[in-house]
């Protein structure tokens, strides 16, 4: 397979970590999303089919976009007054075969998360004696 195939599927998995975060504890309807992106999953790793597009294309098109969605709806469980706990994705255990709706809890949440509070800025966080962010 080539490696460029390899990469969509792996991003597959993100993902599928990042909205099954942002959508974790919701009606069954997110089922469908995991099926169709089991689907897709199993067309890249079929190098029989050609595609109309690049695997470039595959990346900066449709599953940007889906990406997208992901963080939409992460910011709508915000605003709903269920947050997402906020967390250090390059550190999350993504398992480039795992699309489903089975994904692992944060390996690295940001232990200054709190869902009463809103987002912290970027930057460095500030500690005080009592190791508590301010």
């Amino acid at each position: 397979m080539k490696e460029s195939r390899r990469l969509l599927q792996h991003f597959l998995a993100a993902l599928a970590y990042r909205t099954q975060k942002a959508l974790r504890e919701a009606p069954d309807e997110i089922i469908r999303f995991h099926d169709l992106l089991a689907g897709l999953h199993a067309d890249f790793a079929d190098e029989s089919l050609i595609a109309r597009i690049s695997d470039e294309q595959f990346l900066q098109g449709p599953l940007a976009d889906a990406m997208t969605h992901a963080g939409q709806l992460a910011l709508l469980r915000r605003l709903a007054g269920s947050p997402v706990a906020s967390e250090d994705f390059i550190e999350a255990a993504i398992d480039a075969s795992n699309v489903s709706a089975r994904q692992p809890l944060p390996v690295a949440p940001d232990d200054w998360w709190r869902p009463d509070q809103p987002p912290q800025p970027p930057g460095p966080r500030r500690m005080t004696g009592t190791n508590r962010i301010q």
